[in-house]
């Protein structure tokens, strides 16, 4: 589906995802209508905190999971009808060896998401793209065996582009690794997505 904005919209908001069922990451640009160019980047990191120590075999645990889900889900609800947000874009499921549970988990993210979006208004952009794609896309390097070099590397490559760097009230480095990557989940979605 492609984004229509009317002529007399002088700016839209997109939102940039990391999901995560415990720390999420969003970053909301505030886009030129006419230009196309971002204006503004306000990058945010949400935490869900588990509710109850729990034992993941335990039916506690299922009914804990769903309520965070819900609690991240109806904060993602309110950046998106506070901003009037009417693209999003959000990092794929991946499957990582090293942490195998965090795949269902993110599959789980995603969809309820795709479908909390439907219920607020199925004009909303929504996209999914592969972390990898993201990274490479910024000028990231991915190291398969060593996730801080990777989100070093995330860091550095968005510090260079001056679209982010001047657009984003706090200093990078000062961001934590979701918000950074929910900042290049959003800006691959807006070059690619709107060709700017």
């Amino acid at each position: 589906m492609s984004l229509i904005i009317p002529p007399f919209y002088e700016y839209f908001h997109h939102l940039g995802i990391d999901p995560g069922s415990v720390n999420t990451g969003l970053a909301i640009f505030r886009v030129n209508s006419r230009s196309l160019k971002i204006e503004k980047i306000t990058p945010i990191t949400m935490q869900v905190p588990r509710l109850i120590a729990y034992n993941p075999f335990d039916e506690e645990f299922v009914v804990e999971k769903a309520i965070r889900y819900e609690k991240l889900l109806d904060t993602i609800t309110e950046v998106i009808q506070t901003y009037g947000v009417v693209r999003v874009s959000c990092e794929s499921s991946y499957y990582n060896p090293k942490t195998p549970q965090v795949y269902g988990v993110l599959i789980a993210i995603v969809n309820l998401l795709r479908h909390r979006l439907l219920q607020i208004n199925q004009n909303i952009v929504f996209t999914i793209h592969p972390p990898r794609t993201v990274k490479q896309f910024v000028g990231a390097e991915v190291f398969a065996n060593d996730q801080d070099k990777t989100k070093k590397s995330v860091l550095d490559a968005l510090n260079k582009i001056d679209e982010i760097r001047l657009n984003t009230d706090i200093e990078l480095e000062f961001l934590s690794d979701h918000a950074i990557d929910a900042m290049a989940i959003g800006y691959i979605d807006l070059k690619k997505g709107l060709s700017l």
